[in-house]
């Protein structure tokens, strides 16, 4: 990174704009990085039921890329929008998805090994995930639908403002002026 900035600096750079632009590291792209972190989720979850030996690997993957990209977003990279966690609920639903495959290959896997007396006990394991997804759905899934007035845009809030009528408590009738907005 060293030599690059200095390699930019030397080719690239005529003014101070030329070097803001040259400089900039840009937003995380989101769109490419996050599917690929539950791809490799999926597979780490689905081959540490198969070949329990690469369940060492994948827990440092991890650990690595949470040290890394934690660093990335919060000091590197230029944050352009902020979406209140709305992808959220899709990322979990993906979770939920990669652990019912797993499970279901971790009945299979059992089922030809001979030790089909273990495959009724875990049965249970994916009614119990998907009974969990819906539980959390219900229950967390408003608060990445509805955004707080705070988040929308200073238009839409000035709006609001000046629109509001506001009724004190036990006086009918009396009209209160929003802050900010002139009585006439």
């Amino acid at each position: 990174a060293f030599i690059m900035f200095h390699l930019k600096n030397f080719f690239l750079v005529k003014t101070e704009k030329d070097r803001e632009e040259a400089m900039d590291p840009g937003s995380i792209c989101l769109y490419w990085s996050e599917p690929r972190i539950q791809l490799y989720f999926l597979l780490g979850l689905v081959y540490a039921v198969v070949t329990p030996l690469l369940l060492p690997f994948i827990l440092v993957f991890f650990a690595l890329a949470y040290v890394v990209y934690r660093h990335q977003i919060i000091n590197v990279y230029n944050q352009r929008y902020e979406s209140g966690a709305q992808f959220w609920p899709n990322v979990h639903l993906r979770i939920i998805t990669a652990l019912i495959v797993s499970q279901l290959l971790l009945l299979g896997l059992l089922s030809t090994k001979g030790l089909e007396e273990a495959t009724p006990a875990l049965l249970v394991l994916p009614v119990l995930t998907i009974w969990f997804h819906k539980y959390c759905k219900h229950r967390y899934e408003p608060a990445f639908v509805r955004n707080p007035l705070q988040g929308g845009d200073e238009e839409g809030y000035a709006r609001a403002r000046e629109g509001a009528q506001l009724r004190p408590q036990g006086v009918p009738g009396r009209r209160v002026p929003s802050p900010g907005v002139q009585e006439q």
